[in-house]
């Protein structure tokens, strides 16, 4: 699965393991699984992290620590399949627009953004508000903003 990433996606994945490998023994906590996969931008619960480590790298239940090649093949199996398309996206952001004009308003956004789901802090919010609503309108254009969420980091 590793194969599938770049070179600069795998070259992430190495500084990410390294910080997190503080004893530098080749090796982190599988507990601290979640929290490096949040570093790279990718989300997991500590369920979903379970079981990409089991699947993904044959790791067993209840390991206490993995080594790189399994943080890779997990990191690369979310990357590649665990990031929503654009055309997804869009369609969740849809529901807010009751007017079907392409936009809706900036503070809707943030309420959910703060309020459902993964929630954000108020600061997380504001951040992606502003890269959302670059020019301060009020609106946000989501199949634009679906693209900017999507690209590749």
């Amino acid at each position: 699965m590793a194969e599938k990433l770049t070179q600069e996606q795998v070259d992430e994945c190495k500084e990410v393991f390294d910080l997190f490998d503080a004893d530098e023994d080749g090796h982190i906590a599988a507990g601290e699984l979640v929290t490096a996969l949040r570093s790279l931008g990718l989300n997991a619960d500590e369920a979903e992290a379970q079981r990409l480590l089991q699947d993904a790298a044959g790791v067993p239940a209840g390991a206490g620590a993995i080594d790189f090649a399994a943080f890779l093949a997990v990191a690369a199996r979310k990357m590649s399949g665990g990031r929503q398309s654009e055309e997804r996206l869009a369609e969740c952001f849809d529901v807010f627009d009751d007017e079907r004009s392409g936009s809706i308003p900036a503070e809707q956004l943030r309420q959910v953004m703060v309020s459902h789901g993964d929630r954000l802090t108020e600061e997380e919010a504001d951040a992606m508000l502003r890269e959302a609503d670059p020019r301060g309108q009020g609106r946000v254009e989501y199949r634009e903003y679906a693209k900017v969420l999507t690209k590749n980091k």
